[in-house]
Formats: C-alpha cells, structure tokens, sequence
C-alpha cells in the first residue's frame, strides 16, 4: 500500500473526481432519511472541471481516494464539498482532507453548508469546532445560489440548508502552512 497524501486537484482528476463524487453522495440520492437529491450530485464532468483550481485530493498513488473543495471570499474559506469514496469512508481519510484545507487557507473564519437532514456527517464537522450559524429553507438556499445546478435536484421541500462556521485557530496565532503538498499519515 503506497502513503496517501494530500496535493491540488489537476485537470487529469477530473474523471477520477467525478466518479468518485457520485458515488460518495449517492447516498443523498432519495427523499427520506438522509437522501433529499432526486439525481447526482455532479450531472455533467463541466462542473467539476470548473472546479478543479478549488479542489484538493487525497491520493494513494495514482488513485484519488477523496476530495474536497474549498474557495476564499472576504477572509473567509467557504468548503465546498467533502467526498471519500465509500470503501475507503471511516478511515480519518476526510479529517486529514479538512484538515488540509483548513491549514492552507489564510482565511479568518471557515464555512460549510449541509442539508439540514444530513444528520450523519453533521457531528463530523462539530466534533472539528464547527457550529451552527443559521438555518435556511432550501427554497431559500435556491435563490441566493441559481448557478449551482446540483441543488436544484433537490427531492424533498421539508428540509433546510445549514450553515456552520469555525473561527481559524491558526490564523489568530499567525502561523501558517503555505506548502502544496501534505502528508495525510502525518499526526
């Protein structure tokens, strides 16, 4: 087994990305539970080749065995999605993802937005200081982002979009990280 580690999202991970997404977020896919997608969550290979500059991956060799996006507004970094594909879910694989965002970002604040009716991945994020900021009906969350196709396919109206936000330890005590590359077995 080769280490993994972390690096950036090249244009080449577009079809390794895309696949691996759906299949992370397939689990959404559905109107109860946990599921509120009625499709997948990337339709076409355009949307995570906009993208790419945003994204970091977890490799094992060649294979990419998680991703995440993550962009920076106004001092704060907004992450995007989380996906590790799901043989490989449960190994401290999108800690090690969060965590290397986190520490590349020169941001003062960080934020996350989750489907109210995600309650599986919502400890995940608080259990790393994430809390809640405010809650939005999904309607609502439509509106303010029409570009985002994939929350257009939204399957259930019952639900809302939370957002969660951490403030930047690492900011605050002025030591940064500006390497490109991670080492995720690294403690």
């Amino acid at each position: 087994m080769y280490p993994t580690y972390v690096s950036r999202a090249v244009r080449r991970d577009v079809d390794q990305i895309f696949y691996l997404v759906n299949e992370a977020f397939q689990i959404e896919t559905g109107n109860e539970g946990i599921a509120y997608r009625s499709g997948e969550k990337y339709h076409l290979k355009d949307q995570t080749r906009k993208h790419i500059a945003d994204m970091l991956v977890l490799r094992d060799h060649k294979q990419i065995l998680g991703v995440i996006k993550s962009s920076f507004h106004n001092g704060t970094c907004d992450i995007g999605l989380i996906a590790v594909h799901p043989e490989h879910q449960g190994m401290g694989y999108g800690a090690k993802l969060m965590e290397a965002a986190e520490t590349r970002n020169k941001a003062s604040r960080f934020t996350v937005g989750l489907a109210s009716c995600r309650s599986d991945v919502i400890p995940f994020f608080e259990k790393r200081g994430y809390k809640q900021l405010v809650e939005k009906p999904i309607e609502e969350m439509r509106k303010l982002y029409p570009e985002d196709l994939a929350e257009k396919f939204v399957s259930r109206d019952d639900i809302c979009w939370t957002i969660f936000v951490k403030k930047n330890s690492v900011c605050e005590n002025g030591d940064e990280d500006d390497g490109y590359q991670y080492n995720a077995q690294r403690e």
